[in-house]
């Protein structure tokens, strides 16, 4: 879920943000830097999501070095 979460809000929004406003008008840097707000909000919005479905809680680390 991080890299779909990654793919999604740094390079699906972004990009596609970008792409939306060049079919009306001319990119200024104002729209690239909302792009990248956009891609940041997205990518707090999905984890914070994936956060409250609570299946990190189940996830087993072993830290034990192996035995040879």
């Amino acid at each position: 879920s991080p890299m779909i979460i990654s793919i999604i809000s740094q390079v699906i929004i972004p990009i596609g943000y970008c792409y939306l406003i060049t079919l009306t008008r001319a990119l200024q840097t104002t729209d690239i830097w909302m792009a990248i707000l956009f891609g940041h909000f997205t990518r707090m919005l999905l984890s914070v999501l994936r956060f409250h479905q609570g299946k990190w809680q189940t996830i087993e680390v072993d830290i034990a070095p192996e035995r040879v």
